[in-house]
């Protein structure tokens, strides 16, 4: 006997609701110096994927950010023919990245509000202040400052340089599972992001790639971070810009 072949289903016959699958995330670290208008753009490539994802500051009230992102979105293409024009809208504490209000909806749209992830922030700890070493790399000898922690009875030591052209920029660290060492003196170039952006550019012995950049978009949206190239990812800002305009409705 001859068995009927199932129907296809029909595009559009079913419609996933992507407001209650998709959770906010609890904190997101603005710097300071962030400005309303701010935008940039990141490029994630992990696992032989590519995706890429957009932060603006959109607006600001009492002590918060309005902040309009698509990062995750790229995740549910492949379910839901929607998640591509959608965007999510975080109200976003100034003071310690709190998110107080999470919606998610299509551009042009005021968006539907959705659930934010469950965080207990755990109590604020002292900053260790450091000690003042010189230190050796392969890319020279330095003054920095020494930190050393200890996370579940494992000691962590990284090495950070106080002075010069690598003010600011990890030298070197140890532990447990290995570490890394600035391979060679950091270089200056200059990236075309949109505008033309100054990143200094590090290289480690382990093969990791670090561009930081003191440009004001992507220093407050990306934590200074142009680049990070590692063995298992790579994470590089492709665009910034100054001017961006809300593209949800808000309240």
């Amino acid at each position: 006997a001859q068995v009927a072949a199932a129907a296809a289903p029909q595009p559009g016959a079913y419609k996933l609701d992507l407001t209650t699958m998709i959770q906010a995330p609890p904190l997101v670290m603005i710097g300071e110096d962030a400005k309303v208008g701010f935008k940039v753009e990141i490029e994630t490539t992990a696992g032989g994927n590519t995706s890429k994802h957009t932060l603006a500051v959109v607006g600001e009230g009492d002590g918060v950010w309005h902040l309009e992102t698509s990062q995750g979105m790229a995740n549910y293409a492949s379910m839901s023919p929607d998640a591509k024009d959608m965007l999510m809208g975080l109200v976003v504490e100034k003071d310690g990245g709190k998110v107080t209000k999470a919606v998610l909806g299509k551009r042009g749209e005021a968006g539907k509000q959705i659930k934010i992830v469950a965080y207990n922030a755990p109590p604020p700890a002292e900053a260790p202040e450091g000690e003042d070493v010189e230190v050796e790399v392969p890319a020279g000898t330095y003054q920095a400052k020494l930190y050393v922690t200890e996370v579940q009875g494992k000691t962590y030591k990284s090495w950070s340089g106080v002075e010069g052209d690598v003010e600011g920029v990890p030298l070197k660290t140890e532990g447990p599972q290995g570490g890394y060492a600035l391979k060679e003196p950091p270089s200056m170039e200059t990236l075309d992001l949109g505008e033309s952006v100054e990143v200094k550019k590090c290289v480690y012995d382990n093969g990791d790639e670090w561009m930081w950049s003191d440009n004001e978009v992507v220093k407050s949206l990306a934590a200074r971070m142009a680049l990070m190239k590692t063995s298992a990812s790579v994470m590089k800002v492709t665009m910034v810009a100054t001017g961006a305009e809300a593209e949800l409705k808000w309240e």
